[in-house]
């Protein structure tokens, strides 16, 4: 009855599963490669934060309506009164009403990849959901 040899190859036991769950999380790709999906209506622009709720874009006051979204380059929630007094190049989506509602902040690749002053709505070098 050697309860030694026992708990020792339990040990080692789960020795190699920490070893394999770190094994595969160095081999998990990373967040920071995958292309961000927006919607049809979005738009492009440059948004200047101020003092929230008030905001320039594309040099115009606008003011931000309630609740709305803001997502980093990395696609994290961020609340506008952290980005005030910074300029970004963001793809945002306005309301029925006319309110900026979502706004992602462009990463530079996704800057890149579409012309600035396109404007319109077809962009074929993004993808967008339907």
């Amino acid at each position: 009855m050697n309860r030694c040899s026992n708990s020792l190859s339990g040990t080692h036991g789960l020795l190699a599963s920490v070893l394999l769950a770190g094994l595969a999380l160095l081999h998990a790709p990373a967040g920071a490669q995958m292309q961000r999906l927006f919607p049809q209506q979005t738009q492009r622009g440059t948004l200047e934060f101020n003092a929230p709720p008030n905001v320039l874009l594309d040099g115009r006051p606008e003011t931000l309506g309630p609740g709305t979204r803001v997502f980093d380059e990395r696609n994290m929630g961020v609340l506008p009164g952290f980005l005030a007094g910074q300029v970004h190049a963001v793809n945002y989506q306005r309301d029925a009403a006319g309110v900026i509602r979502q706004i992602w902040i462009l990463t530079p690749a996704e800057r890149d990849a579409d012309d600035a002053g396109a404007g319109d709505m077809a962009r074929p070098q993004l993808q967008y959901l339907n």
